[in-house]
């Protein structure tokens, strides 16, 4: 009998004994301008169509975070809401995910979001380290310089990364998807020595489109984005469509404890906001003014 644990659909198959939920954490919307052509009512249609009981949004600031709250809590909707920031020594190629804990690390992830637009020199691990109250830092392995040094086989290097990543956050996984062929041919040495290092790996699948055939949109956005340079997308973007129920059943059945430990993650969340009308600043009048 297999158990596997995870959000998102809810599928019973009595005869194997297989009770499945899946959450997609790592949907980037239409507020990552130029980076995605998913918009949030997209998101939340295909929410109902599968039934979804909890979804993420990971955009590059906190636009869109508060709108995407209130459309989850609407359609009864856990919602996971999270940004991404960039570190490293090459930050275009070190995202980092923060997702909010609580009210506390969404009050956070807005100050973190200002710093990243107005003074991005000042975001440092060390900042990090000194803010990380409230928050869950997820590393997505396709993308971060960390992961990527292991599949290069600088093992040197994952492991004072991902050391510093430990000394930064109190609450820290590796996000992993399937979305590269080099991540499909060497998981499991990569969980292996993720496991070694006391750093749990969850399923993370980056969403941008909704379907295989929307990816011709958004390499065009890319190419606009950057005019002038390849226009050809990263491997990992060819794959950023919302994964369909067939493929997760498949890594869930591979890899049951990347989707105990994505509910793991989603259990700890409960961020509980609330919408008082605009708060406008007052300036005292002197009398007679």
């Amino acid at each position: 009998m297999i158990y596997i644990r995870a959000i998102w659909y809810t599928k019973q198959k009595k005869s194997e004994g297989i009770v499945m939920f899946y959450a997609a954490l790592y949907n980037q919307t239409e507020y990552t301008f130029l980076k995605s052509t998913l918009r949030l009512s997209s998101l939340f249609e295909q929410a109902i169509v599968n039934r979804w009981t909890a979804i993420g949004i990971a955009d590059q600031n906190m636009s869109g975070a508060f709108k995407f709250y209130q459309a989850a809590m609407q359609n009864n909707i856990k919602p996971i809401i999270g940004l991404q920031v960039f570190l490293g020594a090459y930050p275009q190629e070190s995202p980092l995910l923060l997702f909010a804990k609580n009210k506390e690390g969404y009050q956070r992830l807005l100050k973190i979001s200002t710093l990243q637009e107005t003074k991005s020199d000042l975001l440092s691990f060390q900042y990090l380290k000194e803010h990380q109250n409230g928050l869950i830092a997820v590393v997505p392995v396709c993308e971060h310089e960390g992961p990527d040094a292991f599949f290069k086989g600088q093992l040197q290097t994952f492991i004072e990364v991902s050391k510093q990543l430990q000394q930064t956050f109190s609450d820290v996984y590796f996000g992993v998807s399937f979305q590269t062929d080099i991540v499909k041919q060497e998981i499991k040495p990569f969980l292996d020595q993720a496991k070694q290092l006391g750093i749990p790996a969850l399923f993370l699948h980056k969403q941008a489109y909704v379907k295989k055939e929307d990816k011709t949109a958004y390499q065009t956005l890319r190419a606009i984005e950057s005019p002038g340079k390849n226009k050809e997308i990263l491997p990992y973007e060819q794959h950023q469509y919302v994964l369909p129920q067939g493929e997760v059943e498949k890594y869930a059945t591979k890899f049951p404890e990347l989707f105990d430990n994505l509910l793991k993650l989603v259990d700890s969340v409960d961020v509980t906001l609330s919408y008082q009308g605009y708060q406008m600043p007052r300036f005292p009048l002197k009398k007679g003014l």
